[in-house]
């Protein structure tokens, strides 16, 4: 059980949490004892694949609310079947990813909320820019549809970098980004973002005291 991350949660009381590598089998739910131990009645846990951390489980990402989740729709990214041969001789393949979007209703407004998890692009030695590194993200964008204001995009996107403008040209029409001015990861990464529209910013921060492998990113939004 994640005791760090829930600590972190009910010390920052959100309203809603995005979550990316979650676990999840026929007996067991991460997502489902988060929510319990918040006090939320509200969530939505997909599976992708199974996990490379745990095989006893699978791996995904889900949304959890405090308020009531109206609508729910789940998607896998294209898998470009990429495989790496790591130092010890194992070789690892590239896991199935996806994204999951929620209709967050906030006393009779709809918020849509969508969380994702993107191909790791450096473990793979794929740059972004390559004719793979492009299928992967103009799939993204052809999948993941332009919702109506107000909405929220949350996840790891495995770019490292500070900004995702020059990635989604297309996604991030008419969208704000979250300025993510310091590393989201300990290595020194900048792979979490938040981009949104139709919804004011009020403050944010990255959490790097918390001893995790991506640190949590905090924003304040009014609608």
């Amino acid at each position: 059980f994640p005791v760090t991350i829930l600590n972190v949660l009910k010390n920052e009381d959100p309203d809603i949490v995005a979550l990316q590598e979650t676990h999840k089998n026929e007996t067991e739910d991460l997502v489902e004892s988060i929510s319990k131990a918040l006090g939320f009645d509200f969530y939505k846990h997909d599976s992708t694949s199974q996990s490379h951390i745990d095989s006893k489980f699978n791996l995904g990402h889900a949304i959890i609310s405090r308020y009531p989740i109206d609508n729910h729709t789940f998607d896998l990214f294209h898998n470009p079947k990429l495989s790496v041969v790591w130092e010890d001789g194992r070789t690892a393949q590239s896991f199935d990813k996806g994204f999951s979007t929620v209709a967050v209703n906030i006393n009779g407004q709809a918020l849509h909320v969508t969380t994702t998890h993107l191909v790791p692009f450096k473990k793979f030695g794929v740059d972004a820019t390559s004719d793979v590194g492009q299928k992967i993200l103009n799939d993204v964008q052809e999948k993941i549809k332009i919702m109506q204001d107000p909405w929220i995009i949350c996840g790891d996107f495995n770019l490292n970098s500070k900004s995702l403008k020059d990635y989604f040209p297309k996604l991030l029409v008419n969208m704000n980004e979250l300025d993510i001015n310091e590393p989201t990861t300990p290595e020194g990464s900048y792979y979490d973002h938040i981009i949104f529209k139709g919804i004011r910013l009020i403050e944010s921060r990255v959490l790097n005291s918390v001893l995790t492998d991506h640190y949590p990113v905090i924003a304040i939004f009014e609608l």
